[in-house]
């Protein structure tokens, strides 16, 4: 069963999945209108799931189920999980390349590769107060108080340590 986001507890479980790409606004219409069908009739065991879903910053996809109504099984996980990689195919998105992170660069959203973390650190274009976003938060109470956060928050700052070890 869809409810509006903001009916979620704070700790329904969220699933954040980041696109390749920038999409343009007709794609999150598509996607969030085909997100809320999935979810409308999206269930575990036979029973409906109390869940949500939205689209930020024409980027990523968070999809969120209160697990205190009734518990997400793996066959519904893994239903949610194809869902996702179906409307990725039909829109030529990728919402499963866990190699890029996005974090603000001069108040716009930047998406980099993973294997260029240590020289936009070395350079400065990557701070410990950058802020990034965390796409492992587990909870909807995460997602609102952390998900956007400095880096040196999150599994990043072990770049920052390195830096100041050589200064």
């Amino acid at each position: 069963m869809f409810v509006a986001f903001e009916e979620m507890p704070g700790n329904s479980r969220v699933w954040i999945y980041q696109s390749d790409r920038v999409l343009s606004q007709d794609e999150c219409n598509i996607i969030e209108e085909n997100t809320k069908n999935f979810l409308s009739e999206w269930a575990a065991h036979g029973k409906g799931l109390k869940s949500s879903s939205r689209v930020i910053d024409n980027r990523f996809l968070l999809i969120c189920v209160d697990e205190q109504a009734a518990m997400a099984s793996g066959c519904s996980i893994d239903a949610s999980v194809h869902f996702v990689q179906t409307i990725g195919q039909k829109l030529k998105i990728n919402f499963f390349d866990r190699t890029l992170i996005a974090f603000e660069d001069d108040g716009q959203l930047r998406v980099e590769p993973l294997n260029s973390i240590a020289n936009l650190v070395s350079s400065g274009i990557i701070t410990p107060d950058t802020l990034v976003r965390d796409n492992l938060v587990p909870d909807k109470s995460s997602f609102e108080k952390r998900w956007i956060t400095p880096a040196s928050n999150t599994w990043m700052k072990r770049y920052f340590k390195k830096e100041e070890a050589e200064r």
